[in-house]
């Protein structure tokens, strides 16, 4: 079963396509193995044709209903044996939970599937003889399912047994999606029903805030009563879900402080972690760049340069870029280049009459200043920092919410727009597909990623964090982002670590697998310099993480606890 589920990830991308047609399938199937596809996709097309065919009943009422169809188990072959269970990020959330719980279970889950796709994963599996005798659906969190989607499914599974699990999403949908599957077994005699909606109703500490993705103990319940639904001995889940064993609690390597009240911005140049502070030499403001061992924490090299204010600062090979200003103490932005294997200040340069107090990205999409409510993006050039385009942006561009990814400068607009610049025009050329955006949520935080896939999961090219906590991925494939966690903070701070996402806000810290929607909460002591599990400490404050780095799995981050203490720099390994 391993075997087909690696051979799966080819075409995983294709059917997650809503424009995916057929021969889009086929295409993507193993050239061996495309003789079978075929054959069994003309087999489904013409189960559709026939079915459509049967003439629908009438209840007494004299309202149309559609006949019960009833599959005999077949008595001329064995099936197959094990559990294939296909299913969206809910299901992803619990896929190792229902690995150890559901004995030679195949869990096919991804961001965002929709119930339409499902028939054409069991044709796939069906095609390779790899499709066992029991079959779990979950899907339907995110949006509609039809009692024509469920059909289809049940055409495509033939005599399989299939359960299909009802939904507990706090969205419009959620009751037509559960009627329509727990209508199922009224038409098919192999359709089972396992109600996940009714079971988990009054448990809320199963769910992060947004009410359908799982906690770790949310995940043991769900696995625990998919098992028993298949009647695994010793798995009927009991009222109280005792959590399973969790992970390591991140470490705290270092804290560094100086007397400066002042912001310390942060990024990564030539292997190491700049932070930039505000200082004078012989009475001159200058910004002091201290370059740091990402592991450690220790400054092994220092650079000043003669500018007045750092209020952003940004990386790229072994070039950072600073910039201040734009505010009401120092009117006029100044952006400076500096060359950190010599140590050299390339060019300093005063935009004058451009006050943009912003933060400034760098990367393959040039170098930009945008953000902090503006509603354009500057593009400068990197041989004299002079302003080469005014972008336009159709919406203001929220704190920090910009982003480098695939050679085009992405910005995070009011009201949950991302826009993609391209810098070759300097023109919006699309806006990103966010799936699972709520009503008034807009982004905040923007990191670049590069997450490969993992089994059937696609790679991931960065994060955005918005206004509600939500965590979203953007795919490498195309330009889409889906939701996968919520976290229990207003990210202020996010950047990926390994193979993880680190989300902060507050005095909180939530630590995310990337592709799966569950997360590990840690509450940050800065009088104790060290992380405790949320149970352990007292209530989040409202000052804390500002923003943040990683290189490898250490995570760099700003604490800034309020007036009258000074920022912090908090370095984290995280397990």
């Amino acid at each position: 079963m391993r075997d087909i589920e690696l051979q799966l990830r080819a075409y995983g991308s294709i059917l997650d396509r809503a424009d995916a047609s057929l021969t889009d399938v086929v295409e993507a199937a193993p050239r061996r193995m495309r003789r079978s596809y075929i054959v069994a996709i003309a087999a489904a097309i013409i189960v559709a044709i026939v079915a459509s065919t049967i003439v629908v009943g009438t209840t007494r009422t004299g309202h149309d209903r559609p006949p019960r169809i009833v599959t005999p188990p077949s008595t001329t072959r064995r099936l197959s044996a094990g559990v294939l269970a296909i299913g969206d990020s809910v299901m992803l959330g619990a896929r190792d939970a229902l690995r150890a719980t559901v004995p030679g279970i195949t869990v096919d889950a991804t961001l965002s599937r929709q119930p339409s796709q499902a028939a054409a994963i069991i044709t796939v599996y069906k095609a390779s003889g790899n499709l066992p005798g029991r079959i779990v659906i979950a899907l339907g969190t995110n949006g509609l399912t039809t009692a024509d989607q469920l059909d289809a499914i049940m055409r495509a599974a033939g005599d399989r047994e299939v359960w299909f699990v009802t939904v507990r999403v706090p969205r419009a949908w959620e009751s037509e999606v559960n009627a329509a599957i727990r209508a199922v077994p009224n038409r098919w005699s192999n359709a089972h029903v396992i109600d996940w909606q009714a079971y988990a109703q009054t448990r809320d500490d199963w769910f992060v805030i947004d009410g359908f993705h799982l906690t770790t103990t949310g995940q043991r319940a769900y696995s625990l009563l998919v098992a028993g639904a298949l009647g695994f001995p010793g798995t009927q889940p009991p009222t109280t879900v005792p959590s399973p064993t969790l992970g390591p609690v991140p470490q705290v390597v270092a804290v560094l402080a100086d007397s400066q009240p002042v912001w310390k911005p942060l990024a990564v140049a030539g292997g190491e972690v700049w932070v930039a502070s505000e200082a004078t030499a012989a009475s001159t403001p200058i910004v002091h760049l201290a370059g740091h061992d990402p592991t450690t924490g220790k400054v092994v090299s220092t650079i000043d340069v003669p500018q007045e204010a750092a209020f952003g600062l940004a990386g790229y090979g072994d070039t950072l870029w600073v910039a201040g200003g734009g505010d009401g103490g120092v009117p006029d932005t100044t952006v400076s280049r500096v060359d950190v294997r010599t140590g050299v200040v390339v060019f300093t340069k005063t935009l004058t009459g451009t006050p943009c107090s912003c933060p400034i990205f760098a990367g393959r999409a040039g170098v930009w200043l945008t953000g902090n409510s503006a509603n354009y993006a500057l593009h400068l050039s990197e041989t004299d920092g002079r302003v080469s385009a005014n972008v336009a942006l159709p919406r203001r561009v929220l704190s920090s919410a910009a982003m480098e990814a695939r050679g085009r400068l992405l910005v995070g607009l009011e009201r949950g727009t991302v826009a993609v610049v391209d810098p070759s025009t300097n023109r919006v050329e699309r806006f990103v597909d966010i799936r699972g955006l709520a009503s008034g949520e807009s982004m905040v935080s923007m990191s670049q990623a590069a997450v490969p896939a993992i089994g059937s999961d696609p790679a991931i090219d960065g994060f955005m964090a918005s206004s509600l906590g939500n965590v979203f991925a953007l795919l490498a494939d195309r330009w889409q982002a889906n939701q996968f966690v919520q976290a229990d903070v207003v990210p202020q701070a996010l950047a990926p670590a390994t193979s993880r996402a680190v989300v902060a806000g507050g005095d909180w810290v939530n630590v995310v697998p990337t592709h799966a929607g569950s997360r590990s909460e840690f509450q940050y002591l800065p009088k104790e310099q060290r992380l405790v599990r949320v149970a352990e400490g007292p209530a989040s404050s409202q000052a804390g993480f500002r923003d943040a780095v990683a290189v490898g799995n250490m995570f760099w981050t700003v604490y800034d606890p309020g007036a009258p203490s000074s920022p912090t720099i908090v370095v984290m390994r995280i397990p």
